[in-house]
């Protein structure tokens, strides 16, 4: 159960929990508290309610892990009064909350008073706040917003006119350093100096991260690893290169364009102050003016300010930078307009035979400047991560031709990955996992795109690059490719050869078909999976989607995920039908809920649906 919760396979964890108590095996604290931590991870709050009420009617008592996931994943489904409600009944029962559960009380919050409380609490217990609980402190506001947005409102800077608030300070005067259009004072960006400024930035960021990396310590913390495919933990590392570079550059972008919105990878730079006082320093670097000089699109000179993201990574490649392997270690800057990159730069600190690294540079129309674009053998057949998450890599690699491990490169950077196939020497970069984020493809796709070629997710599908951070994630894998005729090929073999591929386009049609597949497939758990990532992605269920999800809780005997949908269904005010009802009924038949199976029985007729062979 542990292993399947780590690798966020909630479902299956639930089916254990069935399982064992088919064979009178009964399941301990530690066991729900494993099913709850699964269920915080994917944020499905409704059953990590259910699965405390459970353990409750099994006469077990949740310790302190109990209420700190359960008040977790309420706080990310923005039930915040919830999440403080049980905070307050787990100390009125004597379990005393630590560092973990004050920081995830402290997260849900979405009114300010609440969290400034609960921190003063805190240090009155002696217990010492750590970057999670400040990062959440700061970020709570007055109002009702998603915890996206209480983010965003320290990270994304918001202009109105010729004024802006960047971060938490006062910005510069947005319509003299940016440029406003005469019509109606829309703030205006030429994207040339933005790119000028992104290299300039790059390669600063680049001394920076070979002089931290020369220092005795890197400074290394682990933001939250995961259980990989192998059963190996693998740390998310961050160092203060990751830290000390994000600060750097964001704090030089939101000088000079307070307007544009910043989404960087770390969370060092959310209380940061940017004030009228911040110097804007020269452009001075070589690479830096010739970008200033090239060739772009005109459109770009002048783009209104709310339309452009820049995508910051300050590190890519971490777990190689601790590890010592410096050579694939970039840090990327990607820049979109209207959800499209339009322009990338890629420093390379530790090039070889470049004592000073290299930048690479540039975008749709203007090219791909600082690479080496000469035609070369290739030396595999694709480039891949290193570190493997899921088991359907495998598949995916050898739908794809890969026989041994000489045909391929595997290295746990994104924009090294990037640079392979840019410069030719891997025809393809796959990734078929959710692990990776907008700011590690934003540049490299920019910079594919400038050559011709296409980066999508695994299956061909296109991403939008917007400043809206529930979508920051890749969530169905990366395909890069120079050739379009490569990428096609590929995309319609890994999606044949992995079918049905978890959908994340917001057609709810697309998402029930999947949804059936998977049910009718018997892999009641990717059913109940995809049905998980419909709702993260705020794609409303329908009557066919509740109903398929039920229909795979059934088959995989989990009676108390199905009336959970279905209580779930009638909240959102959707009205069960026959197969609905038919789907719950066994499932608690299954399991012997006699009663349960009962009360939906009557239920059903009071809905004055008439009961069918399958109901009886």
């Amino acid at each position: 159960a542990n292993a399947c919760g780590l690798g966020h396979q909630w479902p299956m964890v639930l089916g254990l929990l069935q399982e064992m108590s088919r064979h009178q095996l009964a399941p301990s604290v530690v066991t729900y508290n494993t099913a709850l931590s699964a269920c915080e991870r994917v944020q499905q709050w409704a059953v990590a309610v259910a699965l405390i009420q459970e353990l409750r009617t099994e006469q077990l008592q949740p310790d302190v892990i109990t209420y700190s996931s359960l008040i977790s994943a309420l706080g990310k489904a923005h039930r915040w009064r919830q999440a403080l409600g049980l905070f307050a009944s787990m100390k009125s029962n004597r379990v005393v909350p630590n560092v973990v559960t004050y920081s995830a009380a402290v997260q849900s919050c979405e009114d300010l008073p609440s969290a400034r409380r609960l921190l003063e609490e805190m240090r009155s217990m002696q217990l010492a706040p750590n970057q999670v609980t400040y990062n959440a402190g700061e970020a709570a506001r007055p109002g009702h917003r998603t915890g996206s947005e209480v983010r965003s409102s320290l990270l994304l800077p918001r202009c109105s006119g010729s004024s802006a608030v960047a971060l938490r300070g006062q910005a510069r005067d947005a319509a003299g350093e940016q440029g406003a259009d005469s019509a109606g004072g829309q703030v205006t960006v030429d994207l040339r100096k933005l790119v000028a400024r992104c290299i300039q930035l790059a390669e600063e960021a680049g001394e920076k991260m070979r002089e931290v990396q020369a220092r005795p310590s890197l400074e290394v913390v682990d933001k939250g690893g995961e259980y990989v495919a192998s059963g190996e933990y693998v740390v998310d590392p961050q160092t203060a290169a990751d830290r000390e570079v994000e600060e750097l550059c964001v704090a030089a972008l939101l000088a000079e364009f307070p307007c544009v919105a910043v989404v960087a990878e770390e969370t060092v730079t959310e209380g940061l102050q940017v004030t009228a006082s911040a110097q804007v320093a020269p452009l001075t670097r070589q690479s830096a003016l010739a970008a200033l000089s090239a060739t772009w699109p005109a459109e770009l000179e002048s783009v209104e300010a709310s339309r452009v993201v820049v995508y910051l990574d300050p590190l890519d490649g971490t777990g190689e930078f601790v590890k010592g392997n410096l050579v694939p270690v970039t840090n990327l800057f990607g820049i979109a307009v209207d959800g499209v990159p339009v322009a990338g730069v890629i420093n390379q600190p530790w090039a070889p035979g470049l004592p000073k690294g290299r930048t690479v540079w540039g975008g749709p129309g203007a090219g791909v400047h600082g690479a080496d674009l000469s035609v070369k053998e290739s030396q595999g057949l694709l480039c891949t991560n290193r570190v493997v998450h899921s088991d359907r890599c495998a598949g995916a690699l050898s739908a794809l031709g890969v026989k041994a491990e000489a045909d391929l490169q595997r290295t746990s950077a994104t924009g090294y990955n990037f640079l392979a196939v840019i410069e030719g020497y891997f025809p393809l970069f796959v990734l078929t996992r959710k692990g990776t984020k907008k700011w590690d493809s934003c540049a490299g796709e920019a910079l594919v795109s400038a050559l011709g070629g296409l980066t999508t997710d695994a299956v061909g599908r296109p991403y939008s690059y917007s400043s809206d951070l529930d979508t920051i994630n890749n969530s169905c894998g990366l395909l890069a490719a120079r050739s379009p005729a490569a990428h096609a090929a590929a995309a319609r073999i890994i999606a044949q050869a992995l079918a049905p591929w978890p959908t994340d386009v917001d057609d709810v049609t697309s998402y029930n078909t999947a949804i059936s597949a998977c049910e009718r497939g018997e892999e009641w758990p990717k059913a109940l999976q995809v049905f998980c990532e419909m709702r993260s992605r705020h794609v409303e269920p329908d009557i066919i989607s509740y109903s398929n999800a039920i229909s795979a809780a059934q088959r995989g005997f989990c009676w108390s995920i199905a009336l959970e949908l279905l209580a779930d269904m009638r909240d959102r005010h959707l009205e069960p039908n026959l197969i609905t009802f038919n789907s719950a009924i066994c499932a608690t038949a299954t399991a012997r809920r006699w009663e349960d199976a009962l009360v939906l029985l009557s239920e059903l007729q009071r809905e004055n649906l008439p009961p069918d062979e399958r109901s009886y």
